[in-house]
């Protein structure tokens, strides 16, 4: 409830299904989505696809593009190659991170 009644939440119109969806894709499930995203077959995959989970995930990254101004990203792209501003608190609510693997 607290994700649901957060203000970014709030002013996105989010649903609660679609938040639920944010928060898993966020912590554990995201590898299991991401092997669903890109057809990945194999002990462990779920068969199912998790098509309505990823289409309130789409649902919501919409919703809540309308709310952040568009800043730049980095994809693909080595620790060592990072802009020096990729480390600084720009105190504008931005976050950062490197997913290994």
């Amino acid at each position: 409830d607290d994700f649901v009644q957060h203000p970014l939440s709030q002013a996105a119109g989010l649903l609660e299904y679609e938040v639920l969806a944010v928060r898993l894709w966020t912590g554990p499930m995201r590898p299991v989505y991401n092997a669903a995203l890109w057809n990945q077959k194999g002990p462990g995959y779920c068969r199912s696809g998790f098509v309505s989970t990823l289409h309130s995930l789409a649902s919501a990254v919409a919703k809540l593009s309308t709310k952040q101004r568009s800043t730049a990203a980095y994809h693909a792209v080595d620790v060592h190659t990072l802009p020096p501003a990729f480390w600084v608190d720009s105190g504008s609510n931005e976050l950062g991170g490197i997913e290994r693997g």
